[in-house]
């Protein structure tokens, strides 16, 4: 690869974002960050990955701020600020990559070779997707979409300036809805070499 590309991931759970990000780093030969790298690199920070999963894309709890008048840093803050550390260090080294999540959009967004992509869909399609990947009744998964989605856009908006999901802040949002996801990568990928970022 002749020039450095960075792409983040933004996604609706049950959207199929987590898939095609895989798609389109194998396609594209990018390292995936997504959460299976994060554990492993967290890991050799001494963070244990139970910790990892119970915090990772999670912003403090609201009741988490200071003891007897000292700031307290919360492990979701500790979690976070190693993931954000990492990401700008493989940016300013010149390392391509493709994050999934954990407000990439934002932390990297002053990188020239920076494409932030927003993945969504349909209440209905959405619901479909997470009751085949895990089993789950119609009821269970709107409940488990409407907690995750929450839960995402809680973190990147207690982080970053802009708002999760907002089309202006993203380069591409698609609806995945219907749409055979190797295809969408290919046609992701289009975009992303008419855009410029990689020759």
């Amino acid at each position: 690869m002749s020039k450095q590309l960075i792409i983040s991931v933004g996604r609706e759970h049950g959207s199929g974002g987590h898939e095609l990000a895989a798609l389109l780093a194998e396609k594209l030969h990018l390292e995936l960050l997504d959460t299976e790298k994060f554990q492993s690199i967290l890991k050799a920070e001494g963070i244990h990955p139970e910790v990892m999963k119970r915090t990772d894309e999670h912003r403090r709890s609201l009741f988490a701020g200071s003891a007897r008048g000292t700031y307290v840093i919360s492990l979701e803050d500790t979690v976070a600020t190693k993931t954000f550390e990492y990401m700008m260090k493989k940016a300013d080294d010149g390392d391509s990559f493709l994050v999934v999540g954990r407000v990439g959009d934002y932390v990297l967004r002053n990188n020239p070779n920076l494409v932030r992509l927003f993945i969504c869909g349909s209440a209905e399609e959405k619901c479909k997707r997470i009751m085949e990947t895990y089993q789950l009744t119609e009821k269970e998964a709107e409940k488990k979409m409407r907690t995750v989605d929450r839960q995402r856009k809680s973190y990147h908006n207690y982080f970053a300036e802009t708002n999760w999901g907002d089309s202006r802040y993203y380069d591409l949002c698609v609806n995945s809805d219907g749409l055979d996801l190797d295809q969408l990568a290919d046609a992701i990928i289009a975009y992303v070499k008419l855009k410029g970022a990689r020759s």
